[in-house]
């Protein structure tokens, strides 16, 4: 289990993962999530990629 502030905070892709998360649990309990399901994990991999290259 990684959750003491010392691994929580030593290297960078977990720091954005816990600051992602604070974002997420912040709007949820605002009230700013209420039509998205209560897993974190499912709204941020679900998501299109906005920078993706185009096709055409």
């Amino acid at each position: 289990m990684d959750a003491s502030r010392a691994r929580r905070t030593r290297d960078p892709a977990r720091r954005a993962w816990y600051a992602r998360y604070r974002q997420w649990r912040f709007a949820r309990h605002y009230g700013f999530l209420e039509r998205l399901p209560p897993d974190p994990a499912s709204t941020l991999t679900s998501r299109a990629r906005p920078c993706s290259p185009s096709t055409s």
